[in-house]
């Protein structure tokens, strides 16, 4: 097939949007999605349509895989081997740290180029100036591949030479600080609605609750890198005491409070580590103990 600009392997939401993001950046694109489906409305939209995902490979010097996992990615590269010489991946799929350094292998053992990434956005910001994307490895490979990645958003940076970054940044920022946020957020309204406070109402509350939630994460990260957690705002006592009151009041009603739970089990364990005067932040070096990887 004739040789387009890029290739996007994965078709679900994310990879759509990717696709869409380059076309309409003008730039050729051949697409390719396990389920064909999937790949019509991009080809009304101009894009060229692979038969396989070797053939999506060859047909662009650059590849974006937005699939569900490592193992996924693994899957589609080993489906045909052959048609990694001269190419570069980059894999924007979900993955451990340790899973990058084995696809890069792999993708250099048989003539290919890897980078690996991560998506900081949802389908909606993509192709706007409020998407962001990290990306790790070579430097001289992102600067190959970010004429044509810069089309998805423009907040994209380069992360780390370090080819399994983008995927420990991802674990602990876009999965475990995003994902728990959330769903405290949501225990938090689902409580709220139990006492009988319209969800709409809530959320005008939880605006500037969350000003002051984004003042205390600066807050607490300036006192981590100092290593000083006692700046006197309140002690992991007093917080200790705050969220037993929450959770004895939703046991009470019969409320969800799993997050309030470990929430708690934390500062319980602070504070009995002998930090019952330090700040919220003084969790970071309870939590941190243990083996660098």
């Amino acid at each position: 097939m004739t040789e387009t600009t890029a290739t996007v392997i994965g078709l679900g939401p994310m990879g759509s949007a990717f696709a869409r993001a380059f076309l309409a950046a003008g730039h050729s694109v051949t697409v390719w999605n396990r389920t064909p489906a999937r790949a019509e409305p991009l080809a009304a939209a101009g894009a060229a349509v692979a038969a396989s995902a070797g053939d999506a490979l060859r047909a662009s010097p650059l590849t974006v895989a937005v699939l569900t996992d490592s193992d996924a990615v693994r899957a589609v590269l080993e489906s045909d081997l052959g048609a990694l010489p001269g190419r570069l991946l980059v894999n924007l799929s979900a993955g451990r740290p340790e899973e990058a350094i084995e696809l890069q292998r792999l993708a250099a053992d048989h003539g290919g180029e890897y980078l690996d990434g991560r998506i900081g956005s949802y389908t909606r910001r993509i192709g706007s100036d409020r998407s962001n994307i990290v990306v790790s490895g070579p430097r001289p490979l992102y600067d190959r591949a970010v004429p044509v990645l810069r089309a998805a958003g423009s907040d994209i940076r380069h992360l780390s030479e370090e080819i399994d970054a983008a995927n420990a940044v991802s674990l602990s920022m876009a999965t475990v600080f995003h994902h728990v946020a959330l769903a405290g957020y949501l225990e938090a309204a689902a409580l709220a609605d139990r006492y009988g406070v319209p969800v709409a109402e809530w959320m005008t509350m939880a605006r500037p609750m969350s000003e002051l939630t984004l003042d205390a994460l600066e807050a607490a990260g300036e006192e981590c890198l100092a290593g000083d957690y006692h700046s006197g705002q309140a002690t992991i006592s007093t917080h200790v005491a705050t969220v037993e009151v929450a959770q004895r009041a939703m046991e009470a009603i019969g409320a969800e409070h799993a997050l309030v739970d470990a929430t708690l089990g934390y500062l319980r364990r602070a504070r009995d580590a002998g930090h019952a005067d330090g700040e919220f932040s003084v969790l970071f070096e309870l939590l941190r103990a243990g083996p660098r990887l």
